[in-house]
Formats: structure tokens, C-alpha cells, sequence
């Protein structure tokens, strides 16, 4: 019957609600370094925070400047302390979601920092626009800083 069909999609319809009540974006973020972030004539902000080598998840957030609220895009990178320079290993935007074991090579960081994984990267909108990313630096890897970026308009 018409009325159960839309019955059994009422609990989905709802989640998409409050989803989008909530601000939260579980859209494919598309990658924009300073370079492109200028070339767009946005204007980009970074936040930077160190994560343990202890296997638990760590959140790098990063706010929209004032006046900005049309996202871009974003990019992150890491370095490892004590050992780079500077941020020279790229970390993806859009891992492969849900994470697990099976995709965890997908979510890696590069080359000498690829004992760190990106769990995921969400946006949000409204009053305080923001971009988060969720890390994972292996159980005994060397701590590393992200610098987590996020364009805007």
C-alpha cells in the first residue's frame, strides 16, 4: 500500500532533517590549497594541532574568518616533530567512509607520515562555519602537528 511505503521512509526522512538542522555537511569537500583558495579570491584560515603517536582519535577544527560563510574547501597537512621542517605530508579531505581496517591504507597520510590516518572531514554551516577533520597517529608513531586549512567566501 501507497501509505506503508511512505510509512517505512519516515525514519530517514527524519535523520535527513536533523541533519541538515543541525549544520552538519557530510558532503565530498573538495581540495583547495592557499593557491587555489587566492586563485577563488576567498580567503583562507588554519588551525594547527599536535597529535600523539597513542592510536586515539584527535580533532583538528578550523573556523570560518568573520564576515566568511560560503565554504570552498580545505586541505590539511602534517609534519612530524622534532624530524620536518616543515608541513610537507599531504592528508586527504574525503576518506573513504566508514573507516576500517580494509580502507585504512586509503586514509593515510604521505610518504613518512603515513602511520596517521583521516578518519573523516566534516563542514558546518550557519552562524559559526567551520571545518573539522578527525586523526588517528598510530600507537607508538613520532607525534606529529597538523595544520588543517579551510577556504571561504
Amino acid at each position: 500500500m501507497l501509505t506503508d511505503k511512505y510509512l517505512q521512509m519516515l525514519p530517514l526522512a527524519c535523520l535527513t532533517f536533523a541533519l541538515q538542522v543541525s549544520g552538519a555537511a557530510q558532503t565530498q569537500i573538495v581540495e583547495v590549497d592557499k593557491a587555489a583558495c587566492e586563485a577563488e579570491k576567498g580567503t583562507q584560515n588554519c588551525a594547527h594541532r599536535g597529535i600523539k603517536g597513542d592510536g586515539n582519535i584527535h580533532d583538528v577544527s578550523v573556523n570560518a574568518p568573520a564576515g566568511k560563510s560560503r565554504f570552498l574547501g580545505g586541505s590539511a597537512r602534517t609534519l612530524r616533530q622534532n624530524l620536518d621542517n616543515d608541513f610537507k605530508w599531504m592528508c586527504i579531505m574525503n576518506p573513504p567512509q566508514p573507516p576500517t581496517v580494509e580502507n585504512s591504507a586509503q586514509r593515510q597520510c604521505t610518504d613518512q607520515a603515513q602511520d596517521m590516518s583521516v578518519e573523516r572531514c566534516t563542514m558546518t554551516r550557519g552562524n559559526s562555519p567551520s571545518l573539522t577533520c578527525e586523526y588517528v597517529n598510530s600507537t607508538g608513531a613520532k607525534p606529529k602537528v597538523v595544520e588543517l586549512c579551510g577556504c571561504w567566501k
